[in-house]
């Protein structure tokens, strides 16, 4: 259950970064800035620039995975304990405001830093409290270096998106 909790997150997660970058682009931003030579990833949110999926659309796909996540959170809480809703609350609030307004965390430097923290601690300490219904020293320790890892990895592909994050 686990899993696919993680598997909803990380998709209704996504979704939002594109719902709230279409928003926000209205004036086709990245469409510009790649057209005068600057470095802009194209293609972000095709589909719903070509219409394939509206944003109604969207905000249900959006909606349907977010309650199944909550669901099988609440679940996970009454078999292993309140740490899930914990963590589960503060994964939810740093992947929500990622691209949303006000905060707008990933265009104010903190890309990097949230995307290690959710997918380093928050996600293996929720998989593995799942699991085991504890905590232990070698999980923060595991948990640690897997959030160094994706947080390079964000570092490094955040040269693609720099010029549109000033924005």
């Amino acid at each position: 259950l686990a899993l696919i909790g993680v598997i909803a997150t990380h998709l209704a997660v996504n979704l939002l970064d594109d719902y709230f970058d279409f928003q926000y682009d209205e004036k086709n931003i990245r469409e510009k800035l790649s057209e005068q030579g600057l470095m802009a990833r194209r293609g972000k949110c095709a589909y719903l620039v070509e219409g394939r999926v509206t944003l109604k659309e969207l905000r249900f796909r959006i909606a349907i995975l977010t309650f199944i996540a909550i669901a099988i959170g609440i679940f996970i809480t009454f078999a292993r304990g309140w740490q899930i809703i914990l963590i589960g609350c503060i994964t939810a609030f740093l992947g929500f405001f990622y691209t949303a307004q006000p905060l707008k965390l990933a265009s104010r430097g903190g890309k990097e830093i949230i995307t290690g923290l959710i997918f380093g601690p928050l996600l293996l300490g929720g998989v593995y409290f799942s699991a085991c219904g504890s905590f232990s020293s070698t999980l923060w320790i595991t948990a640690i270096i897997m959030g160094i890892a994706v947080f390079n990895i964000a570092y490094v592909h955040a040269f693609i998106d720099q010029t549109t994050d000033k924005i």
